[in-house]
């Protein structure tokens, strides 16, 4: 690209030099927005963390002050550029520069003698800030050699694939929700919806969606010819009409491989442009139909395997997870273990397979050294996909199981930024309150597990905590209330059971702790009261009172 094809140019070696589409000089009068700029630049496909860029550039301050200059000097350099641009763009989690736009010479080749003397970033520092006088220093060496990373090119516009191993997976598109009500006023809320789910979906990692700009043309097809014209396997469609005290949204789910509904969903759209409300609303959306798609997929591996295939590995897997006994736990590990063998660089596979060696973890209450190994697992997940909300919870239930909980409950917090519709980060952050005795602090986040996958094959662990919660803050009656739903789904959960014992005598009443050690008994003929001691107190006079109230 030159400047006679109407692109950008960026200058890196020497001083920082940025050119518009028609030639002009860009003036970037900070450094830290030039060191911004060149970062992006040099990323392998111009597309890097807010998180990253934040450590990079601003590291030495804290985070909350970190962002703020983030958004500033985006801002900045967005106030430089014509006002159409989409050079350089930014979402909640990340930042991109489309390098098919751009050329930049520090990624041209060269020959020695134009190298010569050209010092990459020229006369640009940030005192304090170590991680980038680290990156520069990597970058003018690179500078000397010429051994930059390979750009990426994407076309121009579009967004990155952040999904390599996409094939064969569900894919899904959600066509713009119609306004069919009278009231013109809920046009702008009603397409803001269906972006800002496209959005909501796109950080369920396994299960890509289709961008805005290719489903937008179709929104008068049938949900099954635009699936055909797209090539997804799943449609959403929505609709919002008059409804008395207001308006409703009615959200289909459209398989197309056979045209059937398989998920409905009808919600009031009162408040739908309200800010505050936004986040309940679309999580009350996409926690159940990522379930009831992930439900579908596991029972179509299960009737129509294919031994070979990645993907199918995968979802047979998940279904002898969900089968709850240590068989099919071994069996789900097994199959997901082929499946990483097959594809060693499948994230999905990496991802499935720790969640799987958890829940046999948690079943068997298994050594350290197993904790620690699930753990070096999620660091590694976190590395090959830092967008993936999960390997961030799978590292914080390890540090739950560790005591660390205040470490857990950063990892956790991350998990849910990255993903707001993440119901087992929810689940083991109230987990992970209550443990470290903020009992009160856990109900709201496991509330919202629950609202978010309300039919989880894992809701028995879920009433569970809540139990615990409730037990903890007195809440005799809530307690036993909880643990009744869960023993209900599982009959043989030890740990509602003793819940529910324990509630029993904190409250006196001696006829219903009796009635519950009988059916802690008849469902786990050998409970060893020792295994209370697994539970991940920090404090363990929760231990023992748990054990006393057997014993009295």
């Amino acid at each position: 690209m030159s400047l006679s094809d109407g692109g950008y140019q960026l200058r890196l070696l020497g001083a920082f030099q940025l050119y518009g589409p028609a030639g002009q000089r860009i003036p970037v009068q900070s450094k830290r927005a030039m060191a911004l700029m060149a970062a992006l630049a040099m990323a392998p496909s111009g597309e890097r963390s807010r998180q990253w860029a934040q450590g990079l550039l601003w590291g030495s301050r804290q985070p909350q002050q970190a962002q703020g200059s983030l958004r500033r000097e985006l801002m900045t350099i967005r106030a430089q550029l014509p006002r159409d641009s989409t050079l350089l763009m930014a979402d909640k989690l990340s930042l991109r520069l489309d390098l098919a736009q751009i050329e930049i010479d520090a990624r041209a080749p060269v020959s020695p003698i134009e190298a010569a003397g050209a010092e990459f970033l020229e006369g640009i520092d940030l005192a304090g800030e170590e991680g980038f006088e680290d990156w520069l220093r990597d970058m003018r060496a690179q500078a000397r050699t010429r051994a930059y990373p390979p750009a990426a090119q994407a076309p121009s516009g579009s967004p990155p694939l952040r999904l390599p191993e996409a094939v064969g997976r569900p894919v899904i598109a959600v066509l713009p929700f119609e306004n069919l009500t009278a009231d013109g006023a809920l046009d702008f809320a009603v397409e803001a919806l269906s972006d800002d789910l496209i959005e909501a979906l796109s950080r369920t990692r396994w299960m890509p969606v289709i961008s805005r700009h290719s489903s937008a043309p179709l929104r008068d097809q049938q949900p099954s010819a635009a699936a055909v014209s797209l090539g997804v396997r799943y449609i959403l469609a929505g609709t919002v009409r008059a409804a008395s005290g207001g308006a409703a949204l009615a959200l289909s789910l459209f398989d197309a491989r056979d045209g059937t509904s398989v998920w409905t969903q009808t919600m009031a759209f009162g408040e739908q442009s309200n800010v505050a409300t936004a986040g309940v609303i679309l999580g009350a959306i996409a926690g159940p139909l990522v379930a009831r798609v992930d439900n579908i997929e596991q029972m179509r591996a299960i009737a129509a395997p294919d031994g070979g295939d990645v993907c199918n590995l995968i979802w047979q897997g998940r279904w002898h997870l969900n089968q709850h006994t240590l068989a099919h736990g071994q069996q789900a590990i097994a199959l997901l273990e082929q499946a990483l063998e097959l594809a060693p660089q499948s994230t999905e596979a990496l991802q499935q397979l720790i969640y799987a060696r958890i829940n046999r973890a948690w079943s068997l209450r298994s050594s350290d050294a197993e904790t620690r190994a699930i753990r070096k697992l999620a660091q590694r997940a976190m590395a090959a996909d830092p967008f993936d909300g999960r390997g961030y919870a799978y590292a914080g239930i390890c540090e739950v199981w560790a005591r660390n909980h205040a470490r857990a409950r950063r990892l956790l917090n991350e998990a849910v930024e990255l993903n707001p519709s993440l119901a087992i980060a929810f689940m083991h952050l109230g987990n992970a309150n209550y443990l470290d005795g903020l009992p009160a602090a856990a109900i709201a986040p496991l509330m919202q597990a629950l609202r978010l996958s309300p039919y989880d094959p894992y809701c028995f662990f879920i009433f569970g905590e809540l139990a615990m919660a409730h037990w903890l803050t007195g809440d005799h009656d809530g307690a036993c209330a909880w643990a009744d739903r869960a023993i209900t789904l599982r009959e043989g959960y030890w740990f509602a059971h003793v819940i529910k014992i324990a509630a029993a005598d904190a409250a006196m009443d001696a006829a219903l702790k009796a009635e519950a050690l009988r059916s802690l008994y008849a469902s786990k003929p050998g409970f060893d009261p020792a295994v209370i001691d697994w539970i991940p107190f920090s404090d363990p006079a929760h231990n023992r009172r748990l054990k006393q109230a057997l014993r009295d």
